[in-house]
């Protein structure tokens, strides 16, 4: 249980530094890349990193950060078992993400399974997520 607990922290501290480091270089425009980058996003979204992921944000039509905040920090009301990335779909500028989110609900007992469409945009060598409004 403690090497699993060391493995899963060392995971997510290397992750982090990893994405903190992608930001500041050109990133591909293609699928390897924008799923890099797509899996990398929810993994500080999960660990409840808000200001971090308001980096990864198209800024264009995005909302003060305590509005941002209170926003993402909406889906915790949900406990998020885990995610995969389905799809990936790049048509020119823009991307679609299909992520699976295996969720439990407050009234399920087993998970239940559901698919979001995340959307990404392609500007200044980076790929930027688009917050839903």
């Amino acid at each position: 249980m403690r090497k699993a607990l060391l493995a899963l922290s060392y995971f997510i501290f290397l992750s982090t530094v990893l994405f903190s480091t992608s930001c500041a270089t050109i990133q591909e425009k293609n699928e390897s890349t924008v799923k890099d980058v797509v899996e990398k996003y929810w993994l500080i979204r999960l660990e409840d990193n808000y200001r971090e992921s308001y980096k990864s944000e198209y800024k264009e039509g995005l909302p003060s950060f305590d509005i941002y905040k209170d926003k993402a920090a909406a889906i915790k009301k949900i406990k998020i078992m885990s995610y995969k990335i389905k799809n990936v779909r790049i048509e020119g500028e823009k991307a679609i993400i299909d992520v699976e989110f295996s969720l439990l609900l407050p009234i399920t007992v087993k998970p239940v399974h559901q698919i979001l469409s995340d959307e990404w945009l392609y500007r200044d060598g980076r790929w930027w997520h688009i917050f839903p409004q």
